[in-house]
């Protein structure tokens, strides 16, 4: 007589949270604290590399150029590749690639061959980030899947913080290059724990036709106390697409991406507007260079410790209702601090807020769009909405200057971003239907006789 079997996210969710999981979302938060690491420290390093190299400040611009468009590139055109041969593969080989070409740059003795090593650097930083969070999310049961993510996440803005204090230490006692040594060292040592520690995703590996015995192998691996044979793992037709960013723009999926790529250019172009400008914008409002650095430490601490709180939230209610009222919260905290004088009391809570409505909206931003898409284009997603966002990075970075050209005051500028990141709140509460309504997986294959099942297995 036939037996219901649970199906393989079935049988995730159903589990307590293993020791292998965690390990899985510690690996991921290494690899995006390299990636934080690497894709910060040009910021540092460039005074070093003008004086070294002779350089006039406008000859520095390719270099900072470069790094921006491989990471767009790089989440573009290889974060698909994912979808095609696998989380684990790619993720691998984009942090040993991104650590071999930063080694490289140590040796180069000219701008334009550092100027290129950093482009193809970028590509590897950019599909790390997006493997990482599909890998995390794919393992994670749900319950705990929104805050495990969020957590992970944090790696980047440790690794950015990292960045900061460990070069200006190393450029001042080593010189710049020794920069490079060690931001290329450590994700080349680090490439083959990640290949001995991590598995492949299990719902990735769903989708092949010959992955039944693997799949059961990791799950063992998992859940070693768990009875695997009550999970159905027969062999799916193979769903992996040559080109999956189709998949993207297919009817009733293409809404959904349109709103997701909205609220990535609307809220990075906010977030890195803050990230450049906010410093200047808070002298201008008439504060100290100290106490605009400590508002501007305040904002970086709202987007860390949000994360996390938005993370736990998102996991007991609608994610994109969070996202929502995460966007919204700071909405109305640029605009009370466009007009807030420069009380310390009234300031500093606001920066925090500012920070938990941008940077940590933007890590839960990442936890819809990984629950958003399907297996079969899951890492596409991620790195196609992570690279139109780097299109809003470059517009916010740039807009800065432009304002500022214009006479533009800082109340004005704040009160402008706070209307872009408004944007972004309309299209997360537009998203949130969609998200209800979406296909995420194929259905589970038809209940069969466990001892058909249990001879599968056992091939």
């Amino acid at each position: 007589m036939a037996q219901a079997r649970l199906t393989l996210e079935e049988f995730v969710d159903s589990q307590p949270l293993s020791r292998t999981q965690v390990l899985i979302g510690v690996l991921c938060f290494v690899a995006v604290l390299l990636d934080g690491f690497d894709s910060i420290m040009i910021g540092y390093v460039a005074p070093a590399i003008r004086a070294d190299l002779r350089l006039a400040p406008a000859q520095l611009a390719p270099l900072f150029g470069s790094g921006v468009i491989g990471l767009m590139v790089g989440a573009m055109l290889i974060g698909p590749l994912a979808d095609r041969f696998g989380r684990k593969s790619i993720l691998v080989a984009s942090v040993a690639s991104f650590g071999l070409l930063t080694f490289a740059a140590s040796l180069a003795t000219s701008l334009p061959v550092i100027v290129a090593l950093r482009l193809c650097a970028g590509l590897g930083l950019g599909a790390t980030m997006p493997c990482a969070i599909t890998l995390t999310s794919e393992f994670c049961p749900r319950r705990h899947r929104s805050l495990m993510v969020t957590t992970m996440f944090c790696g980047f803005t440790a690794g950015a913080a990292a960045s900061g204090l460990l070069a200006a230490w190393i450029v001042s006692d080593f010189g710049w290059r020794a920069v490079f040594v060690t931001g290329g060292l450590l994700p080349l040592l680090f490439a083959p724990v990640l290949a001995i520690g991590l598995p492949e995703s299990l719902r990735f590996l769903s989708l092949r036709r010959d992955a039944g015995a693997r799949i059961a192998r990791i799950a063992a691996r998992l859940f070693p106390s768990s009875d695997i044979t009550a999970v159905d793992l027969a062999a799916h037709a193979d769903a992996r697409r040559r080109f999956p960013v189709a998949e993207l723009v297919a009817p009733g999926v293409r809404a959904g991406t349109a709103l997701i790529w909205l609220v990535y250019f609307a809220n990075l172009l906010v977030l890195l507007f803050l990230n450049s400008w906010l410093p200047t914008l808070l002298l201008g409002h008439g504060l100290s260079i100290m106490r605009a650095s400590a508002f501007t430490s305040t904002f970086q601490l709202g987007g860390a410790l949000g994360s996390i709180g938005i993370g736990y939230v998102m996991d007991r209610t609608s994610p994109c209702r969070v996202l929502a009222a995460s966007f919204l919260v700071g909405v109305l905290a640029l605009v009370l601090a466009a007009h807030a004088g420069t009380s310390a009391a009234v300031l500093l809570p606001l920066m925090f807020a500012i920070g938990v409505g941008t940077g940590g909206a933007q890590t839960g931003a990442h936890v819809v769009t990984s629950s958003f898409y399907r297996t079969s284009s899951r890492a596409t997603g991620m790195s196609w909405a992570l690279g139109v966002g780097r299109i809003g990075s470059v517009v916010g970075s740039m807009a800065g200057g432009f304002l500022l050209g214009l006479h533009w005051s800082a109340s004005a500028m704040l009160t402008l971003m706070a209307g872009v990141l408004l944007v972004a709140a309309i299209g997360a509460a537009w998203l949130a239907p969609l998200m209800r309504r979406a296909t995420h997986d194929a259905p589970a294959a038809p209940a069969r006789p466990a001892s058909a099942t249990g001879a599968g297995l056992a091939e």
